[in-house]
């Protein structure tokens, strides 16, 4: 998107030439819950509905770009007027940056303090929520915007200045969580007809372990033969929050799904969808491919 509204003159080459040097920041959440107390999992905590998540921050190198700060006209371009996928990036280099988030977010949850930092930034998220809310409040009332102070547990590690090029989340195979094919059989963790423990709250941790550990096997199915109820599309609506612009994606019966929550007071509707389809572009040019299909991210 940025080159080809460099290339139209649409972006100034002092702002060029700054984008273009600096690093690419992402966000996203992370799910805690198998970090949590093995016993209180067993027993049911693993089934709880949005609860212990904490975020990552990862960060790639300055923007790919075949030139610097010229727009010859010998600057190859596609049908929609920017340089082709092939000249920003090639397949190795997707694959490598690939990686390098991956050892990025590797290295967050390895570490043997995971957990106690996660907790400790729980104050900075609360602190920023509470600005968002209570200026949305105010700005709807027309009053001036209150000025929260910042309580020494809540000092943001982020600098003020950090800017972040989109949040990211995957919520991977959702055919785990959400079958297709209805009604589930016996022994599936999600059908009614699977054994549970009495107890509404699943006992105490201090209580015996639970009888079975979680099976490491995929559940069991329902064939097409025998489904009487049969889930053929679903949508996710996620509200979103005040300057947000977050990438989302999936992948179910056997199709890998791309989803977006903007605020629109902060970007187009047009903005959006171009942006959109870029990565539906991109996808089908590295992932796509015969020869980028042989990369592993």
């Amino acid at each position: 998107m940025l080159h080809r509204r460099f290339l139209r003159g649409d972006l100034p080459p002092a702002e060029w030439e700054y984008r273009r040097r600096q690093p690419m920041h992402f966000g996203g959440p992370v799910n805690l819950r198998p970090y949590m107390d093995p016993e209180w999992q067993r027993k049911g905590g693993a089934t709880e509905v949005a609860l212990a998540i904490d975020y990552y921050e990862c960060t790639l190198p300055f923007m790919p770009t075949p030139f610097r700060s010229r727009r010859d006209e010998g600057v190859p371009r596609d049908h929609l007027g920017a340089p082709p996928f092939a000249m920003l990036m090639s397949s190795e280099r997707f694959f490598y940056r690939g990686q390098l988030c991956r050892q990025q977010l590797k290295r967050i949850m390895s570490n043997p303090l995971a957990m106690d930092i996660a907790s400790a930034r729980q104050p900075t998220y609360m602190h920023r929520k509470r600005i968002m809310a209570t200026h949305w409040l105010a700005e709807k009332k027309g009053d001036p915007l209150p000025d929260l102070p910042t309580p020494a547990q809540a000092k943001d590690s982020v600098p003020a200045d950090c800017v972040f090029a989109n949040g990211l989340a995957s919520v991977g195979q959702m055919s785990l969580i959400l079958p297709a094919n209805y009604p589930l059989p016996q022994g599936h963790p999600l059908s009614v007809r699977t054994p549970r423990p009495a107890n509404p709250h699943f006992g105490n941790l201090s209580e015996g372990p639970a009888s079975e550990p979680p099976s490491l096997l995929p559940p069991l199915t329902t064939s097409d033969a025998d489904a009487l109820l049969r889930i053929t599309d679903e949508t996710t609506f996620l509200h979103s929050r005040p300057t947000e612009f977050f990438l989302g994606n999936g992948t179910e019966r056997g199709q890998l799904g791309l989803w977006i929550t903007f605020d629109r007071n902060t970007y187009t509707t047009a903005d959006v969808k171009e942006f959109v389809e870029e990565c539906r572009l991109a996808i089908l040019h590295y992932l796509g491919a015969a020869v980028a299909s042989k990369g592993k991210l």
